[in-house]
């Protein structure tokens, strides 16, 4: 499955939120796979340098057989490289990229946690700065979500209690929290055994020992990609339930309206036409814009992006007057800058009898006041205006 065909498929279960952390897994994984192929690229230019070394070594011992004395080594192995113009000692670069590989290994962990939080959970979502690996593995293992997700329950588990990822992430608590651990390189004069170990190290109870490089990355990387692929089988099973991702919205409408003689009275406000009884409606609601769209060459892909309004108005069942609201929604936070897409939530909010009619908050509301919107791929609009210009151009499709 492609990476567009699964976010069709998260989009239709309601859960399209959880794409960009597993795209964000996968970058993770790339990334170690890269720093894992440098790593034995330079060992193999190590291990060249040293063997070419070697044997100029080995011919001036030949030349000065029966001539008396050692012949002396004025030139060592040089085992630097070129990056971008920058030469910069092999080892140095090795060191580097093992310590990047683990952070790298134990980072797709931690986003592949907030695929499973979004994509799981969904209405239940713990807050994306809390979410983590090891807070997510014991929210798992808590018996609500243990029954809902079993599947995604045990890949926590087995993946917790694993000595591959309590390597890992002891590794990099040690590289982050405490003290490098720095890369050992071998290459003994007049012999090719060069090697590269992580050395033995201690963390809280438990003795982790030495590591050949060149075999333990390797595994480390086949564990994880593992890892990976079991979690994307599990979460396309668990997102079928469709455990908590009611009362959600792809969509709103929008009705604007712009008068060239009465500019004050211009103003746009985000509806739903959902009920003739708002008491009915869910407490709360969450709104994220996605839609799927299809092209002339029959490929389809998700379109996404946060929601703007941070007021959406609940609009009578079948009323002719577009703004004969009967509730609203108001968001629970504040819109912000940010790359990451997220399922906004909104708290409802019923009228008192003796407050302003919602039409005149709708068209009091300082933030849609003047503020226009053209016609797009997320949602509706219907516009009343008396500008046939300003008419044409809200209605050309972005």
């Amino acid at each position: 499955m492609t990476i567009k065909e699964l976010g069709l498929l998260l989009h239709e279960y309601d859960v399209y939120d959880a794409l960009q952390f597993i795209t964000g897994a996968q970058r993770a994984i790339l990334s170690a796979l890269f720093c894992k192929d440098v790593i034995a690229g330079l060992h193999n230019e190590v291990q060249t340098v040293t063997e070419k070394w070697d044997e100029a070594i080995s011919e001036k011992v030949k030349e000065n057989r029966g001539k008396g004395g050692w012949t002396g080594v004025s030139d060592w192995p040089n085992y630097n490289v070129t990056i971008a113009g920058v030469e910069i000692n092999s080892m140095f670069v090795q060191d580097f990229l093992v310590r990047t590989f683990f952070q790298n290994g134990r980072n797709a962990f931690d986003i592949l946690a907030q695929a499973a939080n979004t994509g799981c959970l969904a209405t239940k979502a713990k807050a994306i700065e809390r979410v983590n690996f090891r807070r997510m593995s014991e929210a798992f293992q808590q018996q609500t979500y243990q029954q809902a997700s079993p599947e995604m329950s045990e890949w926590f588990s087995s993946i917790a209690n694993s000595d591959e990822f309590k390597y890992i992430d002891a590794y990099c608590n040690r590289t982050k929290h405490t003290c490098s651990i720095p890369t050992k390189f071998t290459m003994p004069i007049l012999s090719s055994d060069n090697t590269a170990t992580i050395p033995a190290f201690h963390k809280e109870t438990n003795q982790y020992d030495e590591k050949d490089v060149l075999e333990h990355i390797p595994a480390i990387y086949e564990f994880v990609s593992k890892v990976y692929h079991d979690f994307i089988v599990i979460l396309k099973k668990e997102i079928t339930k469709r455990t908590y991702t009611d009362n959600r919205y792809y969509t709103v409408k929008v009705y604007q309206q712009k008068y060239r003689q009465k500019e004050e009275e211009g103003f746009s406000a985000a509806l739903i036409e959902a009920t003739t009884d708002i008491g009915s409606m869910p407490d709360s609601i969450q709104i994220l814009f996605a839609k799927a769209l299809k092209y002339s060459d029959g490929n389809k892909e998700v379109m996404a992006q946060n929601c703007p309004f941070d007021t959406v108005y609940i609009k009578a069942k079948d009323a002719t007057d577009e703004c004969d609201f009967i509730g609203k929604y108001v968001a629970k936070d504040v819109i912000v800058k940010d790359a990451l897409l997220r399922f906004r939530t909104y708290k409802k909010v019923i009228p008192d009898k003796g407050e302003q009619p919602l039409a005149l908050q709708a068209a009091g509301d300082e933030k849609q006041k003047g503020k226009y919107y053209r016609a797009n791929h997320f949602f509706a609009i219907k516009t009343v205006s008396d500008d046939e210009a300003f008419l044409k151009k809200v209605n050309l499709t972005l």
